[in-house]
């Protein structure tokens, strides 16, 4: 098994969608063994439509 190179407080973020694009912010809060990570969603809010991305909220 491959061991991942995720560590606590690192912050990843899921683009899906078709029509619309919608992203998710996440934050490793725990670490389990080699392969696993614990996460939580983070908030987030939508910036100006002229910037056109989603940015992430501080609020960890």
């Amino acid at each position: 098994m491959i061991k991942h190179p995720l560590q606590i407080n690192s912050i990843l973020y899921s683009s899906w969608g078709y029509d619309q694009t919608n992203i998710n912010f996440y934050q490793v809060i725990e670490l389990v063994g080699n392969a696993t990570v614990v996460l939580r969603e983070l908030a987030q809010e939508m910036a100006p439509l002229q910037k056109r991305k989603a940015v992430q909220k501080s609020n960890f």
